[in-house]
Order: C-alpha cells, then structure tokens, then sequence
C-alpha cells in the first residue's frame, strides 16, 4: 500500500499528475507530499525495523536459546519462540 503513493498518471496535455489509487489527488499538493514522507518511513520501518527488533531480542536472549533442555519453558522467551520454533 505504501508504494501506491508514488504511482501516478497524467490525463492528456495537462501536465498535472494524479495519484492512480485516488485520482483525486495531485501528486504535487502539500497533502500529497506529507504522505510521501510518511510512506517512505514505513516503507523503512517495516523491513529494517522489525528485522532489526527481532535481531536484538534474539541477541539478547541468545544464552537462554541456547539451552536446549529449559528454552520451551523458560518464561523469559516465550514472546519470541516463534522465531525459531519451526528449525530443528
């Protein structure tokens, strides 16, 4: 969704560009502009971010991942098992 924002068309020889998802909208409006910003930090956030967050969590729990005989009941790893349930 966040890469729609940059997705525009033009209509004949009017050189004014419009969003395609909200033909609407000029892609060169201060509204539109905020968006644009908005839509590139997401578009950061949520590759880099979250991979980020889940690197660190498993970082910082690596000791207590790494006992393989207390990990699945280890209460202080619980909210991440998921990221590594599924290996064996």
């Amino acid at each position: 969704m966040a890469f729609t924002t940059f997705l525009y068309t033009t209509y004949g020889d009017d050189e004014t560009r419009y969003l395609i998802a909200d033909r609407s909208i000029d892609c060169d409006s201060d509204f539109h502009k905020k968006f644009k910003i908005l839509s590139i930090l997401m578009i950061l956030v949520y590759p880099i971010g979250i991979t980020t967050v889940y690197a660190y969590e498993l970082w910082k729990h690596q000791e207590a991942i790494k006992d393989a005989q207390k990990r699945n009941t280890n209460e202080n790893i619980q909210h991440i098992i998921f990221l590594w349930r599924d290996y064996r």
